[in-house]
């Protein structure tokens, strides 16, 4: 039966230790002392480190921790080291503040000194002699959820007694179990963990103006966001045959039916820039070359059958006759043309809104055709957009930045100058240079 008092109550008149300084005492066995003395391995060490008493010793032990450690084969974070035992008894109380606690007895005064230093209600557990005062299952059982803290010492002082395995680990389990059934929810038992959760959720983003800023776009939303009137977008204008050129011409090769009807805007800026993609100026100097050269990119799937009815073959040769066709053919003979080359760079978020100045964000996309010339190197960008003649400046202003920005990413890839940046119309027929 467990014996529960105040520890207020209890004759205060027991000492630490055998008090040896004012008894004949010639053997203490009342505390964890060697009482053959000092190993002469220990007194060699404390020789040793007798020149070291001039430094402040280390708050954190780190070394010390380390070594006890690494000899008992456990975490450096659970050891705890304290000047004496009876230093950290009461520390560990004030930490944890149990309302009560239990101490199996015959033990070390200390654990009731330090209860009584924190005011906690003690619960005693005797050891009986008929047991050679070994902790039983019976302790096991005395655990009951009043119980907040228990202390053991192993071997316990001053019976010597280690507490078997089995129920060491008995204890350990009763122990979860009971704290885990009787959490208290509403209790706070960690002052420091509960600020520290209240500091993380409490916590408002500085940045929160910035969470908007995309990490990267590409020169399309750059397109989209430069635009006041989204009817002008390449995607959002339906062209018709008529509008397209006042010439009428099917707008399919001859091996499909002709058909008049719209064109839409983002599908034939598709088709022409897969066709410019994979043109062969090796056999484009005819329409029925450049008719064969669609047929095969419709058999090879590279283009839809929707896609190839956009297609006015009449534009792809003026376009191969044209100053700037036949300087893309020269250097794709030399084998200096380039196309659909990919690129990423790095812009000023303010591009995209005023507010995000000092930001950065990437740029992505991807250059129609460039080709080399003296080492130069030339830019080309292919446009089917609506215009009609005499708005050639309307493209420019559309387009300069996204070419600036081509051009910035093809200087930085090549180490090369570009010389020249040119707009092709497929609309107007010409070439528009920036």
């Amino acid at each position: 039966m467990i014996e529960r008092m105040k520890i207020q109550e209890r004759n205060r008149n027991m000492v630490h230790g055998g008090d040896i300084y004012r008894n004949c005492i010639s053997l203490d066995y009342s505390v964890n002392i060697n009482p053959l003395g000092i190993p002469a391995s220990v007194e060699a060490a404390l020789r040793e480190a007798v020149t070291l008493c001039s430094r402040y010793p280390d708050i954190r032990q780190e070394k010390l921790k380390a070594a006890i450690a690494g000899m008992d084969k456990v975490s450096a974070d659970e050891i705890l080291c304290g000047n004496g035992a009876s230093e950290l008894f009461p520390a560990i109380l004030h930490a944890l503040k149990p309302k009560k606690i239990l101490i199996p007895v015959p033990s070390f005064y200390g654990y009731e000194w330090a209860a009584g230093v924190e005011d906690c209600e003690v619960s005693y557990f005797p050891l009986r002699e008929q047991d050679n005062f070994v902790l039983g299952e019976d302790f096991i059982e005395a655990l009951d959820k009043e119980t907040e803290l228990i202390y053991l010492a192993n071997p316990n002082n001053p019976t010597g007694q280690l507490i078997p395995p089995e129920i060491l680990k008995g204890i350990l389990n009763q122990m979860q179990e009971e704290y885990l059934k009787n959490w208290d929810e509403n209790k706070v038992y960690d002052e420091a963990v509960k600020e520290e959760i209240e500091k993380r959720f409490s916590f408002v983003y500085p940045y929160k103006y910035l969470e908007d800023i995309p990490v990267k776009v590409s020169v399309s939303d750059l397109k989209k966001r430069s635009w006041h009137d989204e009817s002008e977008l390449e995607e959002n204008i339906s062209v018709s045959a008529e509008e397209q050129e006042e010439e009428q011409e099917a707008p399919v090769p001859a091996f499909m039916a002709e058909k008049q009807e719209e064109y839409k805007g983002a599908a034939r800026g598709t088709a022409y820039h897969r066709v410019m993609e994979c043109l062969d100026y090796a056999e484009a100097d005819t329409e029925e070359q450049l008719r064969t050269q669609l047929k095969r990119l419709l058999e090879s799937q590279k283009m839809t059958e929707q896609e190839a009815e956009c297609i006015r073959i009449r534009d792809i040769r003026r376009f191969v006759e044209s100053g700037l066709g036949q300087r893309m053919k020269k250097a794709a003979m030399k084998k200096h043309l380039y196309r659909e080359q990919p690129f990423v760079i790095q812009r000023s978020a303010s591009m995209l809104d005023d507010g995000w100045k000092n930001e950065t964000v990437l740029v992505q996309g991807i250059i129609d055709a460039y080709f080399m010339e003296e080492d130069e190197i030339v830019l080309v960008d292919y446009k089917t957009d609506r215009v009609k003649r005499g708005q050639e400046q309307k493209l420019i202003d559309l387009y300069h930045v996204q070419l600036e920005d081509y051009a910035r990413a093809l200087e930085r890839m090549t180490g090369k100058r570009v010389k020249e940046k040119i707009i092709y119309s497929f609309t107007l027929q010409k070439e528009i240079l920036l």
